[in-house]
């Protein structure tokens, strides 16, 4: 994350109080700051799998370092990562 560009970015599966199935968080950096989106976890059935669903939160972090103090406490086990 340390190492991200403008156009890149982490999405995580997270533990989130009053999220039922947990939620995706989503890890971004503009020009000088990180940006983590957190997303509901919702079960699509025709997809069979889960999605992100309408209830969100935003937040801007300063630093690499102030994000992740943020994000590693909402990681669960085994961890679920995506780079794109």
């Amino acid at each position: 994350m340390w190492g991200l560009d403008l156009d890149e970015g982490l999405r995580f599966v997270v533990e989130m109080p009053g999220y039922k199935d947990g939620a995706f968080l989503f890890l971004t950096k503009n020009e000088d700051k990180y940006c983590v989106s957190i997303k509901e976890r919702v079960f699509d059935e025709k997809a069979e799998q889960f999605v992100p669903g309408d209830k969100d939160q935003w937040k801007y972090f300063e630093t690499a370092e102030t994000a992740w103090a943020y994000i590693s406490k909402l990681l669960k086990t085994p961890l679920e990562a995506f780079y794109y």
